[in-house]
């Protein structure tokens, strides 16, 4: 048995960046022997570990507050991550997303090319608005609603 996209977060201010790390390793034993007790696997190969803030924080962590230990192995800190077909990237900015969706627009768009007598301009509309409508809520500026 397996389980996918297990995310654990937490806060601090910088100077309590490795009281973070110590207690998100904790918490990481914790749910790995809860997942060993119900026949599951945590894979450390495959775990992954993102700090968000601006880039002048970011460059101001020590190296051993950017490493996450559990179960013998090291997880360094990544600039990008992927959730659920999303590419986040340290800073928020999204730019690693957006490049990622524009190459795959791109790419459908050049095998449409071979198919495009076929369909009707509906279909293939359908087609390319598909990938560029996923997610698309995280490309509008975020609004504050005041009443």
């Amino acid at each position: 048995m397996h389980a996918d996209d297990l995310q654990v977060y937490g806060h601090t201010t910088p100077d309590g960046s490795s009281e973070l790390m110590a207690r998100m390793s904790l918490c990481v034993d914790r749910i790995e022997a809860w997942m060993a007790s119900s026949r599951l696997r945590l894979n450390p190969a495959k775990t992954k570990l993102i700090w968000l803030s601006s880039p002048r924080r970011l460059q101001a962590r020590t190296a051993d507050s950017m490493l996450l230990r559990l179960s013998g192995v090291t997880v360094r800190s990544s600039r990008q991550v992927g959730d659920l077909g999303v590419i986040v990237d340290s800073d928020l900015s999204l730019a690693a997303h957006i490049s990622r969706v524009m190459s795959v627009c791109f790419f459908y768009i050049r095998q449409l090319r071979l198919i495009r007598r076929l369909l009707t301009t509906d279909a293939a509309y359908t087609l390319i608005h598909s990938r560029l409508d996923y997610c698309n809520g995280l490309y509008l500026p975020a609004y504050r609603i005041t009443s």
